[in-house]
């Protein structure tokens, strides 16, 4: 029953049914069901039988918005790191996100000990 429920609300591309509706800010199909709100493919794979407790619930064909319950994969932790580096091409890695977020907070102006003294000194 959740499977056709899911298919009627996507499109076939392919072999790919990409989802209609309402989507995460990342991208994930999200759906209503029994008034709580879900991931689209964690509820097809439950519906499926697959064990996804702790893990996550991703695609085999890399399409996110794939609801297509031949194309569900459940992974841990260490498998989704693999499958990133392999769809992006970028390592996820401790180091590259410190250097990305440190690139990041260069860019944004900090306040200087002589800028708070004027601050604080200012009328008004």
């Amino acid at each position: 029953m959740l499977v056709e429920y899911i298919k009627a609300r996507s499109t076939e591309d392919g072999d790919c049914w990409i989802w209609n509706l309402a989507c995460s800010g990342n991208g994930t199909p999200k759906l209503m069901w029994q008034k709580k709100q879900w991931g689209a493919r964690r509820l097809v794979a439950m519906e499926m039988g697959l064990n996804i407790e702790g893990k996550f619930v991703t695609t085999k064909c890399g399409n996110q918005r794939c609801v297509c319950p031949d194309h569900v994969l459940v992974v841990t932790r260490k498998q989704m790191d693999k499958l990133i580096v392999e769809r992006t091409g970028h390592p996820y890695r401790i180091e590259r996100r410190k250097k990305i977020s440190d690139a990041q907070r260069k860019r944004v102006g900090k306040l200087t000990v002589e800028i708070v003294a004027q601050i604080r000194a200012a009328e008004g």
